[in-house]
């Protein structure tokens, strides 16, 4: 499995190819990757009924925001 860092780095490096990605994390919530031009976006499903969204882009700023 791969690590947040890494994901983030490979993203930054243009190493990663476009598209949408599925899995879970340790706390067993699923997680979707989605990864396009600008942007790598890694929405958590939480057990309390929310989406956090961590976005991270290529010049490495971040943003974290919440959904219901």
């Amino acid at each position: 499995m791969i690590q947040l860092e890494d994901l983030i780095n490979r993203f930054i490096k243009n190493e990663l190819e476009i598209g949408v990605s599925f899995s879970s994390n340790a706390n067993n919530e699923n997680v979707i990757v989605t990864v396009n031009d600008s942007s790598l976006d890694i929405a958590t499903c939480q057990k309390n009924n929310w989406i956090r969204h961590n976005v991270y882009y290529r010049d490495g700023s971040r943003e974290e925001y919440y959904d219901r």
